[in-house]
């Protein structure tokens, strides 16, 4: 942020706070929009996939978050409620309403039985909706009892799983080459 501030043309004066929070940031939620708005059109002819998970914010709280893809809908806060079918399948039905029901195919969630049930309850209300349950949540207990097996014929699929874990650590850890797999994936290369 500094090496582009000091890169500013000469006499750039940056806007005062007011400006900032007001007028700047109503523009870039403009241009968020819009960019936005390119995949949000196309939701009627393809459809959308809602993907939800649980996960702890930088306190440690737990949260729900929501998402379609790319696009992040919505976070919720689970400190003061428990996880309990109902309690996930509400702000799950929540977005399927704002993103219209027919324009829904299915919600993924976490295999657990809470969630589970939570998707029972958005098949029961909305037959054109349906639950699959979440393929990596089903094959990392898979591939965690194929690694535990000592047995040395399943040896080499442990370290092809140890070599691949630390090829992602390092893909998500480096923000160049992240940017490479990223702009790779966009163009349909990996």
């Amino acid at each position: 942020m500094v090496s582009t501030i000091n890169d500013a043309p000469k006499g750039y004066k940056s806007p005062g706070y007011d400006k900032a929070r007001t007028m700047g940031l109503d523009h870039e939620k403009e241009k968020i929009a819009h960019a936005l708005g390119k995949m949000t059109n196309s939701w009627n002819d393809h459809g959308v996939s809602i993907v939800s998970d649980g996960w702890p914010n930088v306190k440690g709280k737990p949260l729900i978050s929501v998402t379609r893809g790319v696009v992040f809908l919505s976070a919720y806060d689970y400190s003061k409620k428990f996880k309990t079918a109902i309690n996930i399948a509400q702000p799950l039905l929540q977005t399927i309403e704002s993103i219209g029901q027919y324009n829904v195919i299915q919600v993924i969630t976490d295999n657990a039985s809470n969630c589970k049930a939570a998707g029972e309850i958005i098949e029961d209300r909305y037959s054109n909706i349906f639950w699959p349950g979440c393929l990596v949540h089903t094959n990392n207990p898979l591939m965690h009892d194929i690694i535990k097996n000592k047995h040395p014929q399943y040896k080499w699929i442990g370290d092809l799983y140890k070599r691949g874990k630390r090829m992602i650590r390092f893909i998500t850890n480096h923000s160049n080459t992240h940017g490479i797999f990223s702009q790779s994936l966009k163009f349909g290369v990996v």
